[in-house]
């Protein structure tokens, strides 16, 4: 057993961040820490400051080889962290809550991934860049509790998420 000292609402990540062949388990809880685990132990403990309630997103979000962990902070002045395998991040302000978690698809075909996240503060879609650039996709008509999907077919991505409004979106 792993002990976070706290609650754990979102789903588990798992890949290889820093490239050695062995996979990582990537934690997210409400204790506002990150985890990665691996079978020699923690390979980071990031502390985000802000509770981490969504599933993390593991992908491509700078210039270098490795993965990046990308996980959203659950407070009215929630942030978007991206974190390195080595604990660095880049913290995106977004001053958004958002209860689910992230996903990540590349929409501009730099091989770098774009953030689609959805929130509860202000019922917002939203792509946002690794460098912080935020696009407003669409306003519900009542919160986002749950994490978007990116469905990619034949290189068309279709964006899709369901609503506290009891609608189903797909852009």
């Amino acid at each position: 057993p792993f002990d976070v000292e706290n609650e754990i609402w979102g789903s588990l990540a798992y890949g290889d961040l820093d490239l050695d062949g062995m996979n990582e388990i990537i934690i997210p809880s409400k204790n506002k820490h990150l985890y990665a685990l691996n079978l020699n132990g923690i390979l980071f403990d990031f502390e985000a400051g802000q509770f981490l309630m969504g599933t993390p997103a593991i992908g491509n979000l700078d210039e270098d080889d490795f993965l990046e962990v990308v996980v959203s902070g659950y407070t009215s002045s929630g942030d978007i962290f991206i974190v390195n395998h080595d604990a660095t991040s880049n913290i995106i302000e977004i001053d958004e809550k958002a209860l689910g978690g992230v996903a990540l698809a590349d929409f501009d075909g730099d091989n770098i991934d774009e953030i689609i996240i959805a929130t509860e503060s202000n019922d917002m879609l939203c792509m946002v860049s690794h460098e912080g650039a935020i696009d407003t996709l669409f306003i519900a008509d009542d919160k986002f509790k749950v994490s978007p999907s990116v469905l990619d077919m034949d290189n068309e991505k279709i964006i899709m998420v369901g609503s506290h409004d009891n609608n189903f979106y797909a852009f």
